[in-house]
């Protein structure tokens, strides 16, 4: 994952950036990011072997914030085809 991709917001007055890998700790969250990544199925693999991909579409089923950054917002699609991986 590319956690750099939040530096920026991470360094604004006020915002607390939080890493999480427990869907429990999606919860309180004002945004969800999902930063970006080179290996999107790999990660996909990552989010729902610790059961952060289902509250990740819980939470876009409730329509609440969700940013996907590059590869991350292809992880918030329906459908991922990579031939590469």
């Amino acid at each position: 994952s590319n956690f750099t991709d939040v530096d920026a917001l991470a360094a604004e007055p006020g915002v607390v950036v939080r890493f999480v890998d427990r869907p429990e700790e999606l919860a309180d969250a004002d945004l969800v990011i999902v930063p970006g990544t080179r290996g999107t199925v790999r990660a996909l693999e990552w989010l729902r072997e610790r059961g952060l991909a289902d509250a990740i579409a819980r939470r876009a089923a409730e329509r609440r914030p969700l940013l996907g950054i590059c590869g991350g917002f292809q992880l918030l699609g329906e459908h991922i085809e990579d031939e590469v991986e």
